[in-house]
């Protein structure tokens, strides 16, 4: 019975499932996908910008607002756009074309891009000074700037990547490196830094507020918010920032959090609302790095409640096993993702993805 039990859950969930991606592809994708291969006049909103290979250019990432004059939605991406800054609205003409069937595209899926222009031909910018976007771009550049002033040219740039989320300071050998290494995630906002940071943050509040946890973890909430804003809403962050709300809001209302439930229930939100997500290569290292970490803390909660009244130095030496523990299951976790998406795995890259992780 048990078994039949387990088997209608997944049948209704695939049902479920298959509806959820039928009216996807119905309300969002259908309709965008129909432009590619024809010309048309669109006027967009630039939500990212990096250096395009071609001087005074940029691949800029948009938020589609009209097509040919007539209300659209979506997004796209622009390759060798001339110069414009994120916050701008854009109208420019172009022939859209369908991704590229190559590593990322299923990361363009999970980002809502079904459609990218490689030629575009701009017909106006016009800035949007006051905006969001605009505001959230020029802190992250000037983060940047302070980092990299700092800091010799390619360490600044990395650091500016991992800890402001600005990449255009990165050079292709930089990202090269990263990437023949294995550890190229590094360069990426995500889980992972998010997780380190709110968790410091509501170690430090919950000693100024006397451990009172509802109040801790609501200020822990706002900045996380506030986080995920400063770090340009990417898609990484977003997933790990729903996560994270959703374990520190539960002392809100008197619930013990449960990282296996919020894990599952942010996964859940973020294929509701685009159901690529589900193939993310991004979202399934996060959730296969984060469940291998609670795996660990769980061990090791239960291996320090056995040796209670053990010696001081052993339980220290107990917590620094652990402490090197965490970053190798986190870099285990993540192989057989990479060996299932054709990526593959080196000595090279488990070697760096250790150290580099734990550090």
């Amino acid at each position: 019975m048990l078994v039949l039990k387990y088997i209608s859950t997944v049948l209704i969930s695939a049902a479920c499932a298959f509806c959820l991606m039928a009216a996807y592809q119905y309300a969002n994708v259908s309709k965008i996908e129909g432009y590619i291969g024809e010309t048309h006049t669109i006027t967009a909103k630039v939500l990212t910008t990096t250096p395009a290979y071609t001087e005074d250019s940029v691949n800029a990432k948009l938020q589609i607002l009209t097509v040919d004059g007539e209300k659209a939605s979506g997004k796209t991406f622009a390759y060798s756009m001339p110069l414009c800054n994120v916050g701008d609205v854009v109208t420019f003409n172009g022939e859209g074309s369908a991704p590229k069937r190559d590593e990322y595209l299923y990361s363009n899926y999970a980002n809502g891009i079904f459609i990218i222009y490689n030629e575009v031909d701009l017909m106006s910018a016009e800035p949007q000074k006051n905006g969001i976007l605009s505001s959230i771009s020029a802190l992250q550049a000037k983060a940047g700037d302070s980092i990299t002033t700092l800091l010799p040219r390619e360490t600044g740039a990395v650091l500016a990547a991992m800890s402001a989320g600005d990449k255009t300071k990165l050079d292709t050998s930089t990202k090269t490196i990263f990437k023949r290494a294995g550890i190229s995630y590094l360069l990426v906002v995500s889980g992972l830094h998010l997780s380190m940071l709110a968790a410091a943050f509501y170690f430090v509040i919950s000693r100024i507020f006397k451990r009172r946890t509802r109040i801790s973890s609501a200020v822990t909430c706002v900045f996380i918010l506030f986080i995920m804003v400063f770090m340009g809403m990417s898609a990484s962050v977003v997933r790990s920032g729903v996560a994270l709300l959703l374990v520190y809001s539960g002392a809100l209302f008197n619930r013990q959090s449960d990282v296996y439930t919020s894990l599952g229930t942010a996964a859940l939100l973020l294929c509701a609302i685009n159901p690529y997500a589900a193939v993310d290569i991004g979202l399934l290292l996060s959730i296969s790095s984060v469940l291998a970490v609670v795996l660990v803390g769980e061990s090791q909660t239960r291996t320090l409640q056995k040796q209670q009244d053990a010696p001081r130095v052993k339980i220290l030496a107990i917590k620094f096993g652990y402490v090197l523990l965490v970053p190798i299951a986190a870099t285990a976790a993540t192989v057989p993702v990479l060996v299932a998406i054709g990526e593959g795995v080196s000595l090279v890259s488990v070697l760096a993805g250790v150290p580099t992780v734990a550090l």
